[in-house]
């Protein structure tokens, strides 16, 4: 009888006891190790059972089209923010300001133009 050497016990319910074998090319074989080296997964294994499994894969980035669509939404809500501190001091007598129509084009097309970059990010 085999003596207990402590530890964690072995799995017997999910554990992963069969082996698949898998060929690629040196390219492919690259392209997973920067897959790898961008992900959270500790492992080949891992990152494969991942993509086979179709769960999502977070590759950490840097992605230049999403800080210019950040910097975009900041400059619109920068725009808003002036057009509302003008409607508040050219209030007189606690009567809001009128906006002019151009003002309402402006502030409708800035909320159109935010919901488009929001979509596009999320």
């Amino acid at each position: 009888m085999k003596k207990n050497k402590g530890g964690r016990p072995r799995l017997t319910i999910g554990a992963k006891n069969k082996t698949l074998k898998m060929c690629v090319t040196d390219k492919q074989f690259q392209e997973l190790q920067v897959k790898l080296k961008a992900s959270q997964y500790r492992g080949m294994s891992d990152l494969l059972r991942a993509m086979v499994f179709d769960r999502r894969i977070t590759i950490l980035t840097e992605d230049t089209n999403l800080h210019k669509l950040l910097f975009e939404l900041s400059k619109i809500g920068t725009n808003i923010n002036q057009i509302a501190k003008r409607c508040n001091i050219d209030s007189i007598g606690g009567q809001p300001a009128r906006l002019k129509l151009s003002d309402k084009y402006n502030i409708s097309k800035a909320v159109s133009i935010m919901e488009e970059i929001l979509n596009k990010v999320i």
